[in-house]
């Protein structure tokens, strides 16, 4: 199960069980919504990766595994990157252990996204298949 929000909505965690890991994201602050996901991954056993830059030793004792996400210290990165690249790096090694099943919901992804947003300037709402300009008139 995955969620990419900053806000946890309530029923994306309605499938939450033991055989499950959560992945928070969460540099410098405690919120509310890490509080509820945390109680309720304990809840059911599943287990907890912490990617932070600051909360690690607030949050250890709660959470499976803390990886350090440290910002740059020069401030001309964006804040967030340390967390997406250590993420990036979690999902390969997450998709090496099944790399066929990797691939396949890969392309899947692949394909409902370009049904759902097509790419180009001439495609509308409901239009399928690929963008084509006619130039015989």
């Amino acid at each position: 199960m995955a969620h990419t929000r900053h806000q946890v909505e309530a029923h994306g965690l309605l499938g939450l069980r033991e055989q499950d890991a959560v992945v928070l994201c969460a540099p410098a602050r405690l919120t509310r919504e890490i509080d509820v996901v945390l109680d309720h991954a304990q809840s059911v056993g599943a287990q907890t990766i912490l990617i932070t830059d600051s909360l690690g030793s607030v949050l250890s004792g709660r959470v499976t595994v803390v990886l350090p996400a440290v910002h740059s210290a020069t401030g001309y990165t964006v804040e967030g990157l340390s967390s997406l690249l250590v993420t990036d790096c979690l999902l390969l090694g997450v998709a090496a252990q099944d790399r066929d099943r990797a691939t396949t919901g890969s392309e899947l992804l692949r394909v409902l996204r370009s049904r759902l947003a097509p790419e180009g300037p001439d495609r509308g709402p409901g239009r399928r298949g690929p963008a084509t300009k006619s130039t015989d008139r």
